[in-house]
């Protein structure tokens, strides 16, 4: 894992102002995620998937492909689906980890 780097100043003076809004911890744990920083940017995406945003149980889901567990990416998927149904992606994301999986598609 690389080195946890801090997110820009920006988003962390947001973090600061509302340290509780969804949009903010969002922010600062996808830069966390594009910096390398899982350490940091999976507990934020993991609080917020379990208050229902979907977008945060997708990136987890990412990061779980990523990683080469693709039982968990699936779980983190269909939680973004659960959440999000219509969201095209993450629909696609769900087909190719069940064929990948060798699970049914149907």
């Amino acid at each position: 894992e690389a080195l946890e780097t801090d997110v820009p100043s920006e988003i962390e003076r947001l973090a600061r102002l509302a340290p509780n809004a969804q949009a903010v911890r969002l922010a600062v744990a996808r830069q966390a995620m594009r910096q390398g920083a899982s350490a940091r940017g999976v507990p934020l995406l993991e609080e917020l998937a379990d208050d229902g945003v979907a977008e945060a149980a997708f990136h987890l889901g990412v990061h779980e492909i990523r990683r080469g567990d693709l039982v968990q990416a699936l779980r983190w998927m269909e939680k973004a689906a659960d959440l999000n149904p219509g969201h095209t992606e993450t629909g696609a994301q769900i087909l190719g980890l069940k064929q990948a999986l060798g699970l049914s598609t149907h």
